[in-house]
């Protein structure tokens, strides 16, 4: 689990929004996430929040919720 990033509002449905294309073939890795984050072009602030996941393989965008277990939904 990772600190979330105060008084940001981000939601999971922007970074959802930012990262979903990572998740197009079988899982994806950390810095897959970040690099379909940066290309979906989101505020800096999902990008830095994203920087701070574990490196590690996330089988589905559900189990990267499970690092950012706060997060509202919308």
């Amino acid at each position: 689990m990772i600190a979330q990033a105060e008084g940001t509002g981000i939601t999971r449905r922007e970074v959802l929004d930012a990262i979903y294309p990572a998740f197009a073939r079988d899982g994806a890795s950390k810095d897959e996430i970040v690099a379909a984050a940066v290309t979906a072009e989101p505020r800096s602030e999902i990008i830095e929040l994203l920087g701070r996941l574990p490196a590690r393989r996330y089988p589905s965008v559900r189990e990267v919720w499970s690092d950012l277990p706060e997060m509202p939904i919308s």
